[in-house]
């Protein structure tokens, strides 16, 4: 978010700068080098922007669905430990990675044992379930047992980024299922909306979370670690993800742009209250700068003919 707004104030800023060199400046090849200069400058600070926010993260192809068709995962469970039964819902996420990695255990593996403790303490008649890569070891899976979770372990590691999409296969069982991302803190998700959600005619949820990228993040229709549904919404979820290549960052997301956002639009879904604060956000932010724009264009038109270019 903070890459984004710097670079839209410096190219606010640009764009004042480019009227005065036009306007002001007297000399023809002053103006000519400085309108070239600033022009540049603005296209260079526009790229970086697109290749930081939009095309490293994949932020196209989750906004517009553009998942390859192609061989899909392998979304066999090998093994469910710890079932439980009789609880009312599911919070759904997945887990893989190397597991020997003391970055990856500091931000994936360690928080994910206090979670399941701080659901219980909201929502007790629901739990945790992580869909596990098959490398991770007895005593991590013992671990995550003991701190209460189902775990779904997988038949085969992930190519790429495949095991973000596992956590979706909640969606063909018959009780309420809430995915979310391995590193997330569940106590600032909207725990207090799932009752009011159960309560509703709506078959789904949506919370869309500001992250870093806060145009992406807005335009995005479903973030992967932030959306729900009620018992048995989608029943086929998984034939659906095995005719995608989801091996690429944001694949996960794109899949939803692409299959499962068409049906939420067309069913209706619950969403948060508070999220249309972001929305709101972004759509000042780019407001500003259109209006600014347009005011330049329109303040060179009218001193256009004072111009001797």
């Amino acid at each position: 978010m903070i890459l984004s707004i710097v670079i839209i104030i410096i190219v606010l800023i640009l764009f004042w700068a480019l009227f005065y060199t036009i306007i002001w400046t007297r000399k023809p090849v002053i103006r000519i080098t400085l309108t070239i200069i600033i022009i540049i400058i603005i296209v260079v600070l526009l790229c970086i922007w697109y290749y930081k926010v939009m095309w490293s993260r994949s932020s196209i192809t989750r906004i517009f669905g553009l998942v390859k068709s192609g061989q899909g995962p392998d979304l066999t469970i090998k093994e469910r430990l710890n079932v439980q039964p009789d609880i009312v819902g599911v919070f759904s996420t997945s887990l893989f990675g190397d597991p020997n990695d003391e970055k990856f255990r500091k931000r994936y593996f360690e928080p994910l044992l206090l979670n399941s403790h701080k659901l219980k303490e909201k929502l007790p008649e629901w739990t945790y379930r992580v869909y596990l890569a098959p490398n991770f070891s007895q005593i991590d899976i013992e671990k995550l047992i003991t701190a209460g979770y189902e775990v779904f372990i997988m038949n085969k590691e992930p190519k790429g980024y495949e095991g973000t999409s596992w956590r979706f296969l909640a969606a063909s069982e018959p009780k309420p299922f809430f995915c979310v991302d391995a590193d997330d803190d569940i106590s600032l998700h909207p725990i207090e909306h799932i009752q009011p959600w159960l309560e509703s005619k709506d078959k789904t949820f949506i919370r869309r979370v500001i992250v870093s990228n806060f145009l992406s993040k807005v335009l995005i229709p479903i973030q992967a670690g932030c959306w729900g549904g009620k018992g048995n919404s989608i029943p086929n979820i998984k034939e659906r993800l095995e005719k995608y290549d989801l091996t690429k960052f944001g694949s996960d997301e794109a899949f939803l742009t692409k299959e499962v956002w068409p049906e939420f639009k067309k069913d209706g879904f619950y969403k948060v209250p508070s999220e249309n604060e972001g929305f709101w956000f972004s759509v000042i932010i780019l407001g500003v700068l259109i209006v600014n724009l347009i005011v330049i264009i329109v303040l060179i038109t009218r001193h256009w003919k004072k111009l001797k270019i």
